[in-house]
């Protein structure tokens, strides 16, 4: 114990040459659980003076302390005493630092507290401003980081406190940027996107946010790729993206229940991705036809959309949708597709016909 006492008090020096011991002390320390558990027993003052490690104009001593307290945090023993004296500010600090393995350090804390599911530290990572980290490294690093921090955010998005944070940093734009990578790249993220996408939509207040950060053109080619490659009957990528196709509609089905961003949400694609969905080649209509009918049944009460909604093969997806069992066999499902079918060829009686 008197020696972390003697780091915390080296730590509190001005030399350079010290400081990078120090910080080197600190890593070799927090690489064994026993040496993780005597920092978190000794007082405050010591992580605290670790954590300032941090200020060191050298770089490579603040990613050596910065990594070391990733390590803290990571520790499910001693994560709550590394949190609470700041370890999360040490987090940000790190994560623009411009390396990659501190990058995906930062990517691996927060997942892990927050997968944790402990309220106190989930909401310590909302108080002390980390949620954004994540967001950041996924707008600004290259393929392997922005994988890592694309899965973050869906950990994140998971709790209900930090989806706000997260929506404010520009998250769903994060998302959108990693669906419009390359193919392998969009195979690799497409579930930590549609399940990211899925969490943030649970908070209706920041739905229009969501939308005008181009969510609904992010899961429109989301969904599009994931059609054409069940279409090829890629049996890997189909077992990959098996859940893709569900958590995209039941999305665009939150989104639809605002009716303030119906008409973008047409505009930008949703509904015609529902529609692929639905009978389009390589659709998953089996999975997608209870939340694809509430979808229809919200957003053709816009008189407005009627004929694009038309245009977007709306009509034909009812259509099929109402031969499927979780719809014919549940009463809300039934109604909401009559619903919506009554809604379209009243609104748009050109298109009575096809209908017929």
């Amino acid at each position: 114990m008197a020696f972390a006492h003697a780091f915390g008090l080296l730590a509190a020096q001005d030399d350079e040459q010290t400081l990078e011991l120090v910080a080197a002390l600190f890593a070799a320390t927090c690489m064994t659980a026993d040496g993780r558990k005597m920092l978190v027993l000794a007082k405050n003052k010591v992580l605290h003076g670790a954590y300032t490690l941090l200020r060191s104009k050298i770089r490579s001593t603040r990613l050596t302390a910065g990594l070391a307290a990733c390590n803290l945090l990571r520790d499910s023993g001693t994560s709550k005493d590394a949190a609470r004296t700041g370890a999360l500010h040490v987090v940000r600090v790190l994560s623009v630092q411009g390396d990659d393995a501190a990058s995906l350090a930062c990517c691996g804390a927060l997942a892990a507290i927050t997968g944790r599911g402990d309220e106190d530290q989930i909401k310590l990572v909302a108080r002390d401003g980390a949620a954004p980290v994540p967001v950041h490294l996924a707008l600004t690093h290259d393929v392997l980081v922005a994988r890592a921090a694309v899965r973050t955010i869906a950990c994140l998005a998971i709790h209900e406190c930090l989806r706000g944070p997260l929506v404010k940093a520009g998250a769903p734009t994060a998302l959108v940027g990693a669906c419009l990578r390359d193919a392998k790249d969009r195979d690799a993220n497409a579930d930590a996107v549609a399940r990211g996408m899925l969490y943030l939509s649970a908070s209706p207040e920041l739905v229009p946010d969501m939308v005008s950060q181009r969510s609904v053109a992010g899961l429109a080619v989301l969904g599009k790729h994931v059609a054409r490659r069940r279409h090829k009957r890629d049996a890997n990528a189909t077992a990959r993206l098996a859940d893709v196709p569900k958590a995209v509609v039941a999305c665009l089905r939150r989104f639809a229940a605002d009716p303030t961003v119906h008409e973008q949400l047409v505009n930008d694609g949703g509904a015609a991705c529902v529609a692929q969905l639905c009978i389009g080649e390589g659709h998953d209509i089996e999975n997608c036809a209870r939340d694809a009918a509430a979808f229809f049944c919200d957003i053709a009460r816009t008189s407005s959309l009627a004929s694009d909604l038309g245009r977007d093969a709306s009509g034909a997806a009812l259509l099929a949708l109402s031969s499927q069992s979780s719809v014919s066999d549940d009463q809300s499902g039934q109604w909401r597709v009559l619903r919506a079918l009554f809604d379209l060829t009243h609104y748009d009686p050109q298109r009575r016909g096809d209908l017929v």
